[in-house]
């Protein structure tokens, strides 16, 4: 079973993913999302990216569970935004 994180901070929240989990779906996700390339992570936005990915997991039977992370300030807003062409 997969284990994702749930970062929340006060205002939002992000399901942290690997980005080579995204490579069929990548497409769909916007850039509302944030990745760092340098550890090879996604955090799809908790309103409609979260979802693309947690349905493609259900699609493919994949098993998951989410495990929330609450921070006051979080290093996701730091980052930069999504961007199709990751190459993963």
């Amino acid at each position: 079973m997969q284990t994702y994180r749930y970062i929340q901070d006060p205002s939002h929240g992000w399901i942290e993913v690997p980005l080579e989990e995204l490579e069929n779906i990548a497409y769909k996700i916007s850039r509302y999302s944030y990745m760092d390339k340098r550890k090879g992570k996604a955090y799809l936005e908790e309103d409609c990216d979260a979802a693309i990915f947690i349905k493609k997991l259900k699609d493919t039977d994949t098993p998951y569970e989410i495990k929330e992370v609450h921070q006051e300030h979080t290093f996701i807003r730091n980052l930069p935004r999504f961007e199709h062409g990751f190459g993963a």
